[in-house]
């Protein structure tokens, strides 16, 4: 019969070893999934939603930023 030190000593060695896997499976996650992502998936499709977004967003401040720097190259002229 197995006592119950040698029981908790190998629960315990079986959680550490567990615990210990957690940063490599995260890692091999990350560059799966997050960044060598497919061309179809999931991934992608939010990163494109996110690019058109960003765009989105960018032009009207480029365009503003532009119309600001006209007007102020006009006042300083007259």
């Amino acid at each position: 019969m197995m006592s119950v030190g040698a029981h908790a000593s190998g629960f315990i060695s079986q959680i550490t070893s567990t615990l210990s896997a957690i940063p490599g499976l995260i890692l091999t996650g990350y560059t799966e999934y997050l960044w060598s992502y497919k061309p179809n998936s999931w991934v992608a499709k939010i990163a494109s939603i996110f690019r058109a977004l960003a765009l989105l967003v960018a032009l009207p401040v480029v365009f503003l930023g532009a119309l600001v720097r006209r007007h102020i190259k006009i006042s300083f002229r007259s």
